[in-house]
């Protein structure tokens, strides 16, 4: 069981791997604005901002003009072993604060390839053009930034992650994902999608993946699990109708999908607890008990906790 996992400033992880696990992220601000601490990379994000290359930072410097004042131009090439000073953080975040204070910042054409988390769609619904909407507009920064500002459980600026049965509680921000017999609940964004594979997993509805195989759809954070709190009894542990999340039930052609209760390669299930088999475990027993039980009696089998 474990916290998030992410790169920070200049820090490189080539392949990260991961297996039999739970990977939860951890909110770290309450709050609209952005303090000092939510930046999870602050030289990455000057750079970003200061280059202005991404539609979004394009549309954050045309919002403020004081974004440019502060950091300058575009240099070429970007990214220069030169960044803006991290002492230019403080008025940045005062200059981005007064923009999330302000009107929706959202832009259907800036925005048009972030991918988006039911909670920024849901506040953006939920806002007014013309009046203030700061949990949207901080929400709208940590989906566009999300390895600089996002409280995710995985991000990792390049790389591979390579995950096998475990179960990630919290968005991923990730260069190149292979999956197997994972459950991942939240938004998922992996920069190159022609490399590596999702396979006998279940993944969050919007997320910018690589090729899908044997795999099933759900509405981010879909209710899946007993609690999500740790150190209770049934952290992590599949609900008995987890399957009914499954967006749709059945693929176009009419056939059954994948199941998250037993969809794991050797018919368990996904996520963390894919190695302990209790899927195969009570099917064997109810096999077992079809020998003995009683004409007209039918054996339902009680998990423990």
């Amino acid at each position: 069981m474990l916290g998030p996992i992410r790169t920070r400033g200049s820090g490189i992880v080539e392949t990260l791997s991961i297996s039999n696990s739970i990977v939860q992220s951890i909110a770290t601000s309450t709050i609209s604005e952005i303090v000092p601490e939510d930046v999870k990379d602050p030289v990455r994000f000057e750079q970003l901002l200061q280059q202005g290359t991404d539609p979004v930072s394009a549309r954050l410097r045309l919002l403020s003009p004081g974004i440019g004042a502060l950091l300058g131009g575009a240099s070429s090439p970007p990214f220069t072993a030169s960044p803006p000073p991290e002492s230019d953080l403080a008025g940045l975040l005062g200059l981005l604060n007064q923009l999330i204070a302000g009107p929706s910042i959202y832009s259907a054409v800036a925005f048009a390839r972030v991918p988006l988390s039911a909670r920024t769609v849901a506040l953006l619904a939920a806002a007014q053009p013309t009046l203030p909407a700061p949990a949207s507009n901080r929400a709208l920064l940590d989906d566009a930034y999300q390895l600089e500002l996002a409280d995710a459980a995985l991000a990792l600026a390049d790389g591979t992650v390579v995950l096998s049965r475990c179960t990630i509680l919290g968005g991923i921000a990730v260069q190149r994902l292979q999956a197997s017999e994972c459950i991942l609940q939240q938004l998922v964004r992996v920069d190159d999608t022609q490399d590596g594979c999702v396979r006998f997993s279940a993944w969050a509805d919007g997320s910018v993946l690589p090729r899908k195989y044997e795999s099933v759809r759900i509405p981010q954070g879909a209710p899946l699990f007993t609690t999500t709190d740790f150190g209770q009894p049934g952290y992590g542990q599949l609900l008995p109708l987890a399957d009914s999340a499954i967006l749709p039930l059945t693929t176009p052609t009419g056939q059954p999908q994948n199941t998250i209760s037993e969809g794991a390669t050797d018919g368990s299930e996904m996520g963390a607890y894919a190695r302990d088999k209790n899927p195969i475990k009570e099917r064997a027993l109810l096999i077992r008990f079809q020998e003995y039980m009683p004409a007209g009696l039918v054996p339902v089998p009680i998990a423990v906790t």
